[in-house]
């Protein structure tokens, strides 16, 4: 497998999946907001900044060390703050998305959950946040793959409770579309 590592960016992506992200967000309309859990180093914020510019993106990570807390969380988040910072369309955020942020109330067009691949977490997340996905939004899991067998769990589940449909898969990048109920 071949990682993409460019002087734009550093995403942990195939170059297909690359694409196939660019693809999807370049194809939503302008003032979309975007909501992605697992900023990491700000990769796929990147690709998603400069596929489209006229779109809100919202990136949430924990900048942790194993999930502690720590003084690197603080440097690490203002590091990545700073890589993402030239892109006006781009606000890092510094949390939990399972437990905080709980005054959100936006509608999300396109939700991009990359952050833990692994339940509990990875399905209380996908239960919250998709919740706030517009009807007809859409949905990125990425890593699904034989490594993370939750991934395929929970996108069956979304499926099967009729709330959303499968559309595409590129490498390990699933997109999911909302349905109405």
């Amino acid at each position: 497998m071949t990682l993409w590592k460019n002087m734009e960016y550093d995403a942990m992506m195939t170059v297909p999946e690359i694409i196939f992200l660019k693809e999807i967000v370049s194809g939503i309309p302008p003032d979309s907001i975007v909501f992605e859990i697992g900023t990491a180093v700000g990769g796929s914020a990147t690709i998603m900044a400069l596929a489209n510019p006229n779109i809100k993106i919202y990136t949430v990570d924990l900048f942790s060390v194993n999930g502690e807390s720590t003084d690197l969380v603080n440097i690490e988040y203002k590091r990545v703050k700073d890589i993402l910072s030239k892109y006006n369309n781009v606000e890092v955020l510094c949390g939990n998305a399972r437990s905080d942020f709980n005054d959100w109330n936006t509608e999300i067009d396109l939700y991009f959950e990359d952050g833990t691949h692994f339940d509990p977490v990875l399905h209380d997340n996908l239960n919250r946040w998709s919740s706030f996905i517009k009807i007809g939004g859409l949905l990125l899991i990425h890593d699904h793959n034989e490594f993370c067998p939750d991934v395929e769990k929970n996108i069956q589940q979304l499926v099967k409770l009729n709330n959303f449909e499968m559309v595409k898969t590129v490498g390990s990048l699933t997109m999911l579309k909302k349905k109405e109920k």
